[in-house]
């Protein structure tokens, strides 16, 4: 049955009939009656598709994660989901691996009308792909830093975050602090290498190699790289590990060979996941606002919907440190 159908049942026009569905004000109540009275006698349903193809508008918007494993991206996505349904948006979630092919092929939902926006996470594609993309399509980037100047994101302050924590192990009295980083392939990464050197520069401390551990991406990472480090002949007295997958693997590690978290060697994680307050000691770690960055997300995705020449937005979030058993209290506190 055709909305033409009922509008000649209800003894209207189609035009009448379409008011009715999108619940438009300026119909008569007696006629809102008779029509909706017809739609449910004859069990007729709404062709959403056609009506969306027609209006160029799918309602769903695209979020591509490049991995489900991290917890992070679970909470980013709770504030995404959270904005869009005020503004009637759905939200189809993809994942790429950490693939660029899968990522290309994501995005192709743009090009097809399968949905009205993408917000993409930490991307693999390059930024003149993106930059692309984004000059045509409504495409926002989240949890990542971009140069392109076309492209809308939001994130920390990598540098600072790091460069903060730091600082804060370096007033403990640490001058033998390690760092477990990710595979130095995304901006962010470099970004906290930065904020490391920054300040131990800063203290006039070397930036020792043997310190700095990459291609960390989880918690058996963590806990073989810390077995590894703590066999130096100057084993570190603190550990800055840039996730706190990473940084529970360093607790596990030091826990099993007698090394007293919190008093012998301090840990910080990075994150501030769940996961820091069920592990023992509780992990100190850096906080990212994780469900408000999804927000802000949206809302320039949002903006782009409605306006694709609206000007490029960088948010840079607050970031926190959270204090907590991993780390021994400071000395004048």
């Amino acid at each position: 049955m055709k909305i033409t159908d009922i509008a000649k049942l209800a003894k209207t026009s189609t035009a009448t009939v379409s008011r009715v569905l999108n619940n438009d004000p300026r119909v008569k109540e007696e006629t809102r009656q008779r029509v909706l009275d017809i739609i449910k006698k004859t069990g007729y349903k709404r062709n959403t598709l056609g009506r969306n193809l027609r209006k160029m508008r799918s309602g769903n918007i695209l979020a591509i994660l490049p991995t489900i494993l991290n917890p992070i991206y679970a909470r980013i996505i709770d504030g995404v989901e959270r904005q869009a349904n005020k503004s009637g948006y759905g939200v189809i979630i993809a994942v790429s691996h950490r693939k660029k092919e899968n990522e290309r092929k994501q995005l192709e939902m743009l090009q097809t009308k399968e949905v009205d926006g993408a917000i993409t996470f930490v991307s693999s594609l390059d930024e003149q792909f993106l930059g692309e993309m984004a000059r045509e399509y409504p495409l926002v980037l989240c949890a990542g830093f971009t140069h392109c100047e076309n492209v809308s994101y939001t994130c920390i302050d990598n540098e600072k975050a790091v460069y903060d924590g730091m600082k804060y192990l370096l007033s403990l009295g640490h001058k033998r602090i390690a760092c477990i980083n990710h595979k130095f392939s995304k901006v962010y990464e470099y970004q906290r290498k930065m904020g490391y050197e920054r300040a131990l520069k800063e203290a006039r401390l070397p930036i020792r190699p043997e310190y700095m551990i990459t291609n960390c991406t989880d918690f058996k990472d963590g806990y073989n790289y810390t077995k590894k480090l703590m066999e130096l002949p100057e084993p570190p007295t603190a550990i800055f590990a840039f996730s706190d997958k990473i940084a529970a693997g360093c607790i596990k590690c030091l826990n099993e060979i007698g090394v007293k978290v919190g008093s012998e060697v301090d840990v910080m994680g990075f994150d501030n996941i769940e996961l820091c307050e069920m592990i023992t000691p509780t992990l100190t770690t850096i906080n990212q606002p994780l469900e408000e960055m999804g927000m802000v997300a949206f809302d320039m995705l949002y903006e782009k919907i409605k306006n694709i020449k609206t000007t490029r937005k960088a948010v840079i979030m607050d970031h926190k440190l959270i204090i907590r058993q991993s780390t021994r209290p400071m000395k004048n506190a």
